[in-house]
């Protein structure tokens, strides 16, 4: 899980540093970019705290850690999209879909959260074959996404020692 959570917030960090030194992008959609990736970081961090508060000890806390996940994901990917000027129209239409995705499945387990009466064990409002469908298509959605986030400009990263120092000195 580590593993994971380092490379969530590696990519934040190499695609807000590609969105600051992107010739021609505004300042605001710098900040937009800085915003995402901030949320994802944070969120990707978070979502660890699953192995923590298990189903056993709280199940809506539990839930809730998933669920922000899959809503600040969804940010993250959007986010992408607001760097290029041309995408074309089957990167919107998956933005789209896993967008709805995105908002419908934290829906549904919403409501029947609120809805769930323990005493009477009713069945789910929403019913369960419907929750399936969207998370499954979530993860389907997941498994896609790097096959349609918008073409970007590589970011080349070198390293070199500042001239004058030596062994972080500066030399007399």
């Amino acid at each position: 899980m580590q593993f994971a959570i380092y490379c969530g917030v590696r990519y934040c960090v190499l695609d807000y540093v590609r969105g600051a030194v992107t010739p021609g992008l505004s300042r605001r959609k710098v900040r937009i970019i800085k915003f995402c990736n901030t949320l994802y970081a944070v969120s990707i961090m978070a979502v660890s705290l699953l192995f923590v508060v298990t189903p056993k000890v709280s199940p809506s806390v539990h839930t809730t850690f998933f669920v922000q996940l899959i809503i600040c994901r969804f940010v993250v990917v959007a986010g992408n999209f607001v760097e290029v000027e041309r995408i074309p129209r089957e990167k919107w239409v998956f933005l789209g879909v896993y967008g709805l995705v995105s908002l419908l499945l934290p829906a549904c387990l919403f409501i029947n959260f609120v809805t769930y009466d323990s005493k009477n064990k009713k069945k789910p409002t929403v019913p369960m074959a419907l929750g399936m469908i969207f998370d499954y298509s979530w993860f389907a959605c997941l498994a896609v996404t790097g096959r349609f986030l918008p073409e970007q400009t590589p970011l080349q990263i070198t390293y070199q020692l500042q001239p004058g120092t030596a062994g972080g000195v500066a030399e007399k």
